[in-house]
């Protein structure tokens, strides 16, 4: 997630979301990392899938087909998926991306 927190700064002001979707850890995990993580070390939005880990009923498994963690999608401005990733593929989301209209800016 550092990778994605610093892309995240990056684009943040040209309409752009990042949702991060819990769905392996308890709630009360969850909300313990929330505590401590939260508008300090990330700065964009953190929500928890309600169904128990490793659970059928994964809104993440059940509606979006997630093969595996961490799975990237990019959607965009018409709502509909860009693009989609298994890992952390900051690169290849960085030209996905582009090809939506959202330049993410070089490091000074």
């Amino acid at each position: 997630m550092p990778g994605l927190e610093k892309l995240y700064q990056k684009v943040k002001d040209q309409n752009v979301e990042v949702l991060s979707l819990n769905v392996y850890d308890d709630k009360d995990s969850f909300d313990e990392w929330i505590a401590a993580n939260r508008g300090t070390k990330y700065h964009f939005t953190f929500a928890f899938d309600p169904a128990e880990k490793g659970s059928a009923e994964s809104v993440a498994g059940q509606k979006y087909n997630v093969p595996g963690l961490p799975t990237l999608y990019l959607i965009d401005r018409e709502g509909k998926v860009a693009a989609a990733f298994v890992g952390a593929q900051e690169a290849k989301l960085i030209e996905a991306l582009a090809k939506v209209g959202v330049e993410v800016k070089e490091d000074e």
